[in-house]
């Protein structure tokens, strides 16, 4: 995807050196690439350099006389994005325009706020990027700890919080406007409930929910196609290549794994079904010679809050599906369509009032992660942030059912993985997220909870799309239809897996480690790649930049277990990486904690 760095007056009256936009476009190539940039400037007051995406056809600069329109990520609208309003656009975008007759300046940031865009103010100037990381390096910014300890702890950054001291992240739906007297900012847009859904039956519910859900899925792929779509064994992405193939795109599925995994099976039994073209995408059997120049490349990309050993092999996948097209559609967002975000309320999730937060944060935020790998425990701090800042994203909606203030929580929280798993993804393709457009998402949130209380509204959904995939296993255990009393005992699988993810769970925050096996436990190329990684950091704990964040034995012994294949605490390990590579590409050190 495209991106943009920025250096934008205050002050009116002011002027922005054009040498500054330069060293701040070098930061940006330095971490992501040798990408030509392309200039614009409003005056002197502010000076922009724009990075086209991988796609050659893609506007990422688009210009009418002295008036532009910057574009980090995917706009779109009817009309030429320089005669449409901001709080039009939709997509996952970031956008800076100038319009030269009034002199105005807009920053805005998408509806849903996936796309990441992030600001700095210094010395009477803001500082904007699509990427935080770049921001960091051309500031010398310094990095926060208990930025840094809410990553390691929950694995991403949502909401307006990030890795690095008075950096922060754009939230969805705002524009900041220069006005004369400096910077404005304003809501622009922000989900509401429609009454006349939520009076829907759930017969009914699913017929309304299908329009705006394919009008999405076309939005985001009509432009360039042919068009991929994620498919694995699970509902979402199940519903997403229906729904695209009822939009008329032209498109490919594809499946990450091996042979033997259990949602490569069942994605080649849906696309045969279905008479889709499929692809399989195997991680090279040399990952281990390939991964440090990966990780390299993800640091660059992931921005400091996405695991850098995850991410190179996504990378490497979309490296491979870039060839024959590069439009991604991924089905993040797709749980709103049932009950997921909000399991934790056990029976009260129609209930309004404040939402139980504190569950939310321990049980859908934070994962289980060994206290003895950090000097100081930093738990409760974490915490206490995390519940001040999600209290805030519901407060608006406390009259709302408790199940409504969670999907919106789940919506925040997944501008930290989804939206950023899909910024990310520009390194190679466009990667899109059409349930997370404005009237397909604000459509299922108004569902009425009670209908989408488990898989029977989804499940609907996937019938009424096409009852022969429906009736197909899914990875959950059970077929993707609604359960009868002729199909019941197909879904006996799923009740068993529910109650061991549960038991796991339990014995996981009790015990402050989890017991189910991390994703590709046992693959010995994945093992080969942290060694790599391993060995070009270094195992020297005080010489890291990181370094004061951890408890010296016990780093040193998870990286002496690097190259286990079977390593349970891979997830952290990760996550360290990540957090001591991100500081070495910004030059910056933790001081103290």
């Amino acid at each position: 995807m495209s991106g943009f760095v920025a250096i934008i007056a205050d002050d009116p009256q002011a002027d922005v050196p054009e040498e500054s936009i330069g060293d701040f476009a070098e930061a940006y190539v330095a971490l992501r690439g040798g990408r030509t940039g392309l200039r614009a400037d409003a005056g002197s007051r502010a000076r922009i350099c724009v990075f086209d995406g991988p796609d050659p056809a893609s506007e990422a600069l688009q210009r009418r006389g002295d008036s532009w329109i910057a574009v980090g990520g995917v706009a779109h609208h009817p009309a030429p994005l320089l005669e449409a309003p901001v709080d039009e656009l939709e997509g996952q975008f970031a956008v800076l325009r100038h319009d030269a007759d009034t002199g105005a300046l807009t920053l805005a940031s998408d509806p849903l706020g996936m796309f990441g865009l992030f600001v700095g103010r210094r010395d009477g100037r803001t500082y904007a990027s699509t990427s935080v990381l770049a921001l960091a390096k051309h500031l010398r910014t310094p990095p926060d700890v208990l930025g840094l300890h809410t990553y390691l702890l929950a694995g991403y950054h949502c909401g307006s919080r990030t890795s690095w001291e008075g950096l922060e992240r754009i939230a969805g739906g705002t524009a900041i406007e220069w006005e004369p007297a400096g910077p404005r900012r304003r809501t622009y847009w922000r989900p509401e409930i429609d009454p006349a859904v939520r009076r829907l039956p759930i017969g009914a519910a699913v017929d309304r929910c299908i329009g705006p859900a394919i009008e999405g899925v076309r939005l985001a792929g009509a432009d360039r196609q042919p068009v991929w779509s994620d498919l694995t064994g699970g509902y979402d992405s199940r519903l997403l290549s229906l729904l695209t193939q009822a939009a008329g795109l032209d498109f490919s599925v594809s499946t990450s794994g091996e042979p033997e995994d259990e949602d490569v099976q069942l994605a080649r039994l849906i696309s045969q079904r279905a008479g889709w073209d499929w692809t399989l995408l195997e991680l090279p059997d040399d990952w281990g010679d390939r991964a440090v120049d990966a990780v390299t490349e993800a640091v660059g990309w992931g921005d400091s809050s996405l695991d850098v050993l995850q991410l190179a092999t996504v990378l490497e996948r979309h490296r491979m599906k870039a060839p024959r097209s590069r439009r991604l559609l991924n089905g993040g967002g797709g749980e709103h369509y049932w009950s997921y975000a909000w399991q934790h309320e056990y029976g009260r999730s129609r209930r309004s009032g404040p939402g139980n937060v504190d569950a939310w944060v321990r049980i859908r935020m934070l994962r289980p992660v060994p206290a003895e790998v950090f000097a100081r425990d930093p738990r409760p701090e974490v915490v206490a942030d995390l519940k001040s800042r999600m209290g805030a994203v519901i407060e608006p909606y406390r009259h709302e059912p408790r199940a409504t203030q969670a999907d919106l929580l789940y919506a925040h929280k997944s501008t930290g993985h989804f939206g950023a798993y899909a910024a990310a993804g520009g390194a190679h393709l466009d990667v899109m997220l059409p349930f997370y457009t404005r009237e397909s998402f604000t459509t299922a949130l108004s569902v009425d909870p009670r209908h989408r209380f488990g898989h029977r509204f989804y499940s609907r959904l996937i019938e009424r799309m096409d009852p022969r995939i429906a009736a197909l296993p899914t990875a959950k255990g059970g077929p993707a239809q609604p359960a009868r009393l002729t199909n019941f005992h197909r879904f006996t699988p799923y009740y068993l897996r529910l109650g061991e993810k549960g038991f796991n769970k339990v014995v996981g925050r009790v015990l402050g480690r989890s017991f189910r096996k991390p994703a590709g436990a046992g693959d010995p190329r994945l093992a080969a790649g942290r060694a790599a990684v391993v060995s070009h950091v270094g195992t020297d704990v005080g010489a890291w930049r990181s370094g004061r964040l951890y408890g010296a034995d016990h780093l040193t012994q998870l990286l002496a277990d690097a190259a286990r294949p079977e390593l349970r605490a891979s997830v952290l390990l990760g996550r360290i990486l990540t957090v001591e590579l991100s500081l070495r590409a910004a030059d910056a050190t933790v001081d103290g904690v």
